[in-house]
């Protein structure tokens, strides 16, 4: 398991290779899998049916990977944006890798929650979303907290990915306030029950990805984000059941970003305008789940009783200093490497 992880670990800043066509107006790169299935139906078509201008949605699967690709191109890119967790879109912006966004230029921009700026001046929020834990709701016992993964009964029952993806970094903040512990003093609780629990994790590369190692039983339980989580669990056959563990959860916020130096700027803003519109927002929340950033969207209740929408479930949402969280991210995954692979 050791071995896997490092290899996992040491490929993520690597280069996924993504088909791309040189022909498209506007290039864009973000989640792959059903994410990206539908975001193409449900922004990506109308916007090209409403303005006639081509997009291909390049497809990843970590935010990480996502990075390393518009680094590797920093010198001739061939994209123009990108969709990423706002964690990796700020060293993405420390690194002089993505334009600002004057938002003159795109009206729907300056409509948006005051999360969504988190990266002001940079790429705007695009989506809300949060972790969760996810599990077979044919278990006796189900998980109702991080903690619970490390139980006994879940040896080799267990689905995740590791740090750097984002959600094991929060998750490791919440077990280490869940101790009484203070992230700004040290993650080292939280890094030790992750310790705990990489005892029962059959994989830290989920193929196709943990949602769906869930739903056909190749585990009983993992953890994820609340958008595709809810996607999978809206069908009765897939028996998967969702919750906010009672460590709580943080609200993750994936920005859309224009890449510096992009083929197609004037294009890729036109995109951008339209996938922060009302009209975009409501679409993909009602297909995916994901809470969207405009003020002004009018997803339907039951999109929105999947989100944390309500005041309860807001009310689980922890705070986060991201500032703090970039400047530790490194040091922080440097422990995950010594102590969470050593104990595997």
């Amino acid at each position: 398991m050791a071995s896997a992880l490092l290899k996992y670990l040491a490929g993520i800043a690597g280069i996924l290779t993504v088909t791309s066509s040189a022909f498209a107006d506007v290039q864009i790169i973000g989640y792959q899998g059903v994410f990206a299935d539908n975001y193409r139906k449900a922004v990506v078509e109308p916007f090209e049916n409403k303005t006639g201008i081509k997009v291909v949605f390049n497809e990843i699967n970590l935010s990480a990977q996502n990075l390393g690709r518009i680094r590797a191109e920093k010198n001739n890119p061939t994209l123009d944006l990108s969709i990423m967790d706002a964690m990796v879109a700020r060293v993405g912006n420390t690194e002089g890798l993505f334009d600002n966004v004057d938002l003159a230029k795109v009206p729907n921009g300056q409509n948006l929650f005051d999360e969504a700026y988190v990266n002001k001046g940079s790429g705007p929020g695009i989506t809300f979303d949060n972790p969760v834990l996810l599990y077979k709701s044919t278990m006796a016992n189900p998980p109702k907290a991080i903690a619970d993964l490390a139980r006994p009964d879940l040896k080799g029952q267990v689905a995740m990915w590791p740090a750097p993806e984002i959600s094991a970094l929060m998750n490791t903040i919440l077990l280490t306030r869940a101790a009484g512990g203070d992230e700004k003093k040290s993650v080292s609780p939280g890094i030790q029950k992750f310790a705990e629990i990489a005892a029962n994790v059959q994989t830290w590369a989920p193929a196709p990805d943990a949602y769906q190692l869930v739903v056909n039983g190749t585990v009983q339980a993992a953890t994820g984000w609340n958008a595709r989580a809810q996607f999978f669990a809206k069908d009765p056959n897939n028996k998967v059941s969702v919750v906010i563990p009672t460590e709580g959860s943080m609200f993750q916020i994936n920005t859309i970003n224009l890449v510096k130096g992009a083929p197609n700027r004037d294009e890729a803003l036109k995109f951008m305008d339209y996938a922060l519109s009302p009209e975009a927002q409501s679409a993909f929340a009602d297909l995916m789940f994901y809470s969207p950033t405009n003020k002004t969207a009018t997803p339907s209740a039951d999109a929105l009783a999947r989100t944390v929408s309500s005041p309860e479930d807001r009310a689980k949402l922890k705070p986060l200093d991201w500032a703090f969280f970039v400047a530790n991210r490194d040091s922080w995954l440097q422990e995950w490497r010594r102590r969470i692979i050593s104990a595997n």
